[in-house]
Order: C-alpha cells, then sequence, then structure tokens
C-alpha cells in the first residue's frame, strides 16, 4: 500500500510538471508571437480603468508636482509615431516602437526605442492601466519614461516605460503641447460604455478631476522647455 501510495504521489507531481512545463512553453509563446493590431483594429472596443493592472506605473497620487513628474522620469524626449506603425499585443500589455526626435532629460542608445503602451486588450475590450491609452499613429508626443524593469520586452536599454498612464503623454503639433486627458466617470469605467473611437483623440483618462487639472497645467511648463531646446 505504501508503494502504491508513492507511486500515486509521483504519478500526480510528473503531471504537475508536464502540465507547469506546458502552460509555460505556451505563455512563452505568446510573447514571442505577438499579435500585430493597429488603432483602427480596436476602433469599437470599449475601455475601462484599471488603477491595478500595471504594476510598473507609478499612480497619479504619487506624483503630484511637475517637478515630480520630470524627477521620476528616466528619459523625456519627443518621439514619433510611423503612420503604419503597428502596436504588438501581449497577454498583459502592448508596445510599439518610436523614433526619437528630441531629447530633453537623459540619454537613449537608439535612434527608435521601444514603448511599453500599458494596455491590455481582452475580448473586445481595453483596460487603460491607470488611464493609459495607445499612442496614435502619424503622431507626435513628448513623453515621460521610465526604463523597463523588466525584460519580456527584448533589449532593456531600448525598451521603456511611461511613468504614470495618464500625465506622462503630451500630443504636439507642430511645437505646441495639445494633448488632452479624458474625464471618465465611474459609470462609464464598471460598465465600459465608452468605445476607444470616443478617446483615440485624447492621449490618456482618468477619473480624478484634479488629474485632469494637473495635466492641462503641465502643458505649459512642457511648452516652456521647448522653447528654450
Amino acid at each position: 500500500m505504501h508503494k502504491s501510495t508513492k507511486l500515486l504521489y509521483g504519478l500526480v507531481t510528473l503531471i504537475m510538471i508536464v502540465a507547469s512545463l506546458f502552460f509555460g512553453i505556451t505563455i512563452k509563446k505568446t510573447w514571442k508571437n505577438d499579435l500585430l493590431i493597429t488603432p483602427k483594429d480596436v476602433f469599437n472596443y470599449r475601455i475601462s480603468y484599471n488603477e491595478m493592472l500595471n504594476h510598473e506605473l507609478k499612480t497619479p497620487a504619487e506624483i503630484r508636482t511637475f517637478n515630480s513628474l520630470y524627477s521620476n522620469a528616466d528619459v523625456i524626449v519627443r518621439i514619433n509615431i510611423s503612420k503604419n506603425a503597428v502596436h504588438n499585443k501581449t497577454y498583459q500589455s502592448c508596445y510599439v516602437e518610436g523614433r526619437v526626435k528630441e531629447i530633453y532629460k537623459g540619454k537613449v542608445t537608439e535612434s527608435t526605442i521601444k514603448l511599453i503602451e500599458s494596455v491590455c486588450i481582452y475580448q473586445k475590450k481595453m483596460y487603460g492601466g491607470d488611464g493609459a491609452l495607445l499612442f496614435n499613429n502619424g503622431e507626435d508626443y513628448i513623453v515621460f519614461l521610465r526604463k523597463y524593469p523588466g525584460d519580456m520586452y527584448g533589449k532593456y536599454d531600448n525598451t521603456y516605460v511611461l511613468t504614470t498612464g495618464s500625465i506622462s503623454k503630451y500630443h504636439v503639433t507642430n511645437d505646441t503641447v495639445d494633448g488632452k486627458c479624458f474625464l471618465m466617470t465611474q459609470k462609464h469605467s464598471e460598465n465600459a460604455l465608452l468605445k476607444y473611437k470616443n478617446l483615440k483623440n485624447y492621449d490618456s483618462f482618468t477619473l480624478d478631476p484634479n488629474v485632469v487639472e494637473f495635466y492641462d497645467s503641465n502643458k505649459k511648463n512642457i511648452n516652456d522647455i521647448l522653447k528654450k531646446v
């Protein structure tokens, strides 16, 4: 009886190991074989706010002044997203490449950097980590970035994440910052009432009116930086 019990335990352990390996390989394949999307692909997807989705982001509560936003960023750059850019969808986020046009703080090792978009897409819904949205193709942005703390997306030195989801990305037209942060209601978020196309002309969204006010106040500070370059 004792021997048969040990054999049973051994068999169960073997099955668990095989299952774990299979699961691990399956997940890893989703990293390597990412799905390619464009913003048009998710035009009618519904959007919800998720402040807990991306642990690598800082929250607006941690960054209350422009100086704090500036100091928490490893790199501040102006980037351009190509008109034909594809956004790589992984099982927990997205990323896209951007061409560096100007550097205002820090150093980047290459002219094109990989930008993690803290947006999870699942079953035709988008969950914006701390209010993040996809970058729009063919547009320029001033972005406050931190070096990505992991290695899922490849080369570490060339991979960056927004400092926060809602106050780290500012659209630029010519040489003027004109980005917008959308104020979403709790009802909108909980019931996914808004479609991506409702927010595609915004840089981010939030449930807190103070964040919108903070975002708008930052634009003057950023425009002052642009004038000095």
